[in-house]
């Protein structure tokens, strides 16, 4: 998002609440009828449990980041949802790291419903063992049954029919990617259907080159089902758009939570995609070609 709207500014005031830094007072941006599902530490229904619940997912000695990708947010006469990949670390002489998607949704300029689904952790998994872990293999009987986000239903593409002032062409050319990542990664085959063109051209390794969304969507599909923890962060480092044409070319940055920064801490980036879009009559745009270039990239002040 490229405007400080007021929905992201409360999401991001949530974040410094979760990660145990905040300094501003919660009732200014959680509803007292709040609701938290999460997949790792289960329900809370009111304002006070979810403080409680956010507070003791981490050690309190610990030290706590969490960074925020392929963020999208859209808006209704009735809500404002805001849709976000998480990555994060948790540091008490160990460290563990851990990463997933969230949903939260704002009535009333307030947040009254979030979702977290986690999806991964890597490290020290003593520093988070209240937490019920994500299963790093497909799901079999009597596994327990701990997703919070549906994509299905839960998905905010699935209910924007009524969306109020449409996000800018830039942002709508990084959401068509951030859609694209979700539908793969939370196996929602239904997402695929607008995130390409008919005649759409992808390269992208092990698969090799898929033309045509039938063959797109169903390697994909394959490729997604025996990998549960799966999860595409990503930034655009350049966008470049000819609205004569209907078309923009994106840059963008595959991210690797553990390995986002170098040294200096600047950005770097473990791949990157060159994407083609094409704008069609509906003003929706979709991915035509798309490459995957595997090898380390970085960015000096945010600049490639």
């Amino acid at each position: 998002m490229t405007k400080r709207s007021q929905a992201s500014l409360r999401f991001e005031k949530f974040i410094q609440l979760w990660q145990g830094n905040t300094t501003d007072l919660v009732e200014t941006f959680l509803s007292q009828d709040i609701q938290l599902s999460s997949s790792h530490r289960g329900n809370q229904r009111s304002i006070s449990q979810v403080i409680d619940h956010l507070k003791n997912d981490f050690d309190s000695n610990a030290s706590n980041n969490i960074h925020i990708s392929n963020v999208v947010e859209k808006s209704t006469t009735e809500k404002t949802q805001i849709s976000a990949y998480f990555y994060g670390e948790t540091t008490l002489k160990n460290t563990v790291f851990f990463g997933g998607m969230m949903i939260v949704t704002l009535n009333q300029h307030l947040i009254d419903d979030i979702k977290i689904q986690m999806n991964w952790v890597d490290g020290d998994k003593s520093l988070i063992s209240h937490w019920s872990l994500p299963l790093e293999r497909l799901w079999k009987p009597k596994d327990p049954k701990s997703s919070a986000i549906m994509s299905e239903l839960d998905a905010i593409w699935h209910s924007s029919e009524n969306e109020l002032s449409p996000n800018s062409h830039e942002e709508r050319i990084a959401e068509a990617w951030y859609r694209y990542a979700w539908a793969l990664d939370l196996a929602d085959t239904s997402l695929y259907m607008d995130a390409f063109t008919d005649d759409a051209i992808v390269q992208l390794p092990p698969m090799g080159t898929l033309t045509g969304k039938r063959e797109i969507i169903s390697t994909l599909k394959a490729f997604r089902m025996p990998w549960p923890s799966i999860q595409h962060y990503g930034e655009p480092l350049q966008i470049d758009i000819n609205l004569e044409k209907k078309t923009a070319d994106l840059m963008l940055g595959r991210i690797i939570p553990q390995q986002a920064q170098d040294t200096e801490g600047q950005s770097i980036y473990a791949a990157h995609y060159k994407i083609e879009l094409h704008l069609t009559q509906t003003n929706q745009w979709k991915i035509h070609r798309m490459n995957y270039l595997p090898g380390w990239i970085r960015t000096q002040h945010g600049e490639l």
